[in-house]
């Protein structure tokens, strides 16, 4: 209860002391709510859905042709990358939960840039730091599916009917859409440090994100752009 007082304080805070930070951060979160309900309820429109369904036919042929090597090969390019993210996602949100509470001296400077109360201050901070704990926590389950896969994928099929490539699909699939989401929070923390250098910066930037997620999530755009270029040949 009291994390939801604390919460409620600094949004109506934000929104009190800059209006336009909070529909900046309000057009991110609608796109957010946007894409996960496009992936419900049309998957095949999206990459992550179609990175999923190509992932199930990856996993079939593996294991029909024997080929557990290719599988942990794989494994360990998606669980280096996974780390190095989660570690340096959790080191940023450390940087910034000591800048929100002893960052007087970088407050000072960078308030020449602008009307810098120490509210809005620690605010930033926090919702930076906040953003790249969350960014951590989900690599770090990104982390965890990704090591149970690498071992589901090398047992046969026949020691265990419950360990099907549909349920090794969902295993793995789990992690990517961990993975997916720790990504998005580096996406988001771009507005949020672009705040620093004043509202309209982190406004564009905002802007620029969701333009740029929106081209890349959808793959129908990139299909029917395929279509029509295969039609003028």
């Amino acid at each position: 209860m009291a994390s939801i007082t604390t919460f409620a304080i600094m949004l109506d805070t934000l929104l009190t002391l800059d209006p336009l930070a909070a529909l900046s951060l309000g057009a991110l979160l609608v796109y957010f709510v946007f894409f996960w309900v496009r992936v419900r309820a049309h998957p095949e429109e999206t990459f992550l859905g179609e990175a999923a369904r190509a992932r199930c036919l990856w996993i079939r042929k593996v294991r029909d042709q024997d080929q557990p090597i290719l599988a942990i090969q794989t494994y360990r390019n998606w669980l280096l990358t996974t780390n190095r993210l989660a570690a340096t996602a959790i080191l940023i949100g450390g940087a910034m939960l000591g800048l929100a509470f002893k960052g007087d001296d970088y407050r000072n400077q960078i308030s020449a840039l602008g009307d810098e109360t120490e509210m809005l201050w620690s605010l930033r901070c926090l919702l930076i730091s906040v953003n790249f704990f969350l960014v951590f926590a989900n690599f770090s389950l990104a982390s965890r599916s990704f090591n149970h896969f690498a071992i589901l994928v090398q047992l046969s099929r026949d020691e265990n009917p419950a360990f099907s490539d549909d349920w090794v699909a969902t295993i793995l699939n789990g992690g990517h859409i961990h993975y997916a989401l720790g990504l998005r929070g580096y996406y988001f923390a771009i507005p949020l440090a672009l705040w620093f250098f004043g509202t309209m910066a982190m406004a564009v930037g905002a802007a620029a994100v969701v333009f740029f997620l929106y081209r890349s999530d959808m793959c129908i755009l990139r299909r029917d752009k395929h279509r029509k270029d295969h039609k003028t040949t």
